[in-house]
């Protein structure tokens, strides 16, 4: 039924859908999308990027809208997805949007977010294909581990080098001042959501959204950590079906 309320799930960097498999499931109530963002997974394989332009802030926004669109939606949005569902409630507010819900999301236009991963300086700049790649494979080092990539098969490690060029150019384009969204436009309740081992960083991006966002409600994951949808995806589904919850009571 298309006014049944339902749930898009928003992966981050060098990630895919498969990803959200687990929250997907405990969700299944109610309708549930996923997807791979343009640049990974299928969309790459679909619709390689060929130029910047592919991968901007606006692209995103677009491909999320279409999702919103189908019926009443809850968007959960992990890491990056989370600042992707930021910024199109607060600047392009899709009538169908009930809420967002995000974890651990960076807010890297911001002139005091701590550089690590997205460099907007990077935007304009042309690499050759062995520094997207090394960007690619030590992101992926750094998230799992050098042992769990070492054990991924190789096929699997060649399609996350692969993604290097997506992971850099995404980056330096939400790391742009012209990726910059005002939290205070945004009119849907947000929920912020952060692990209990969350990084200096994603503190300070939990304060200012906490600061912000004029409906927002913070929550805290015990033993969590960024990667709390493959470890905690029990409780950031009761989160998530919350949300569904109130909506059905006040509408």
């Amino acid at each position: 039924m298309p006014n049944e309320p339902g749930f898009v799930l928003v992966h981050g960097a060098m990630d895919r859908s498969t990803s959200m498999g687990k929250l997907a499931k405990l969700l299944r109530s109610q309708p549930v999308i996923t997807y791979d963002r343009r640049g990974y997974a299928a969309s790459l394989v679909k619709s390689p990027p060929q130029r910047v332009g592919d991968l901007v802030a606006s692209k995103h926004l677009s491909d999320l809208v279409g999702l919103i669109s189908k019926r009443p939606t809850v968007v959960f949005g992990h890491s990056l997805g989370g600042t992707i569902a930021l910024m199109c409630a607060a600047k392009v507010k899709p009538t169908n949007l009930i809420s967002v819900i995000v974890f651990e999301s960076p807010l890297p236009a911001k002139p005091w977010w701590p550089s690590w991963l997205a460099k907007r300086n990077e935007l304009l700049k042309t690499f050759d294909q062995s520094h997207y790649e090394k960007r690619g494979e030590n992101f992926m080092r750094r998230m799992i581990g050098d042992s769990n990539w070492q054990r991924l098969p190789p096929s699997t490690r060649q399609a996350r080098i692969e993604e290097g060029y997506t992971l850099v150019t995404e980056g330096a384009a939400f790391a742009s001042f012209q990726s910059d969204f005002d939290l205070g436009e945004i009119t849907v309740p947000v929920t912020s959501v952060i692990g209990e081992h969350a990084s200096y960083r994603h503190r300070l991006g939990q304060k200012y959204i906490l600061d912000n966002v004029k409906d927002v409600t913070s929550c805290c994951v015990s033993g969590a950590s960024h990667v709390a949808h493959l470890t905690h995806a029990k409780a950031l589904a009761e989160i998530c079906l919350d949300r569904i919850a109130n909506f059905k009571n006040t509408h």
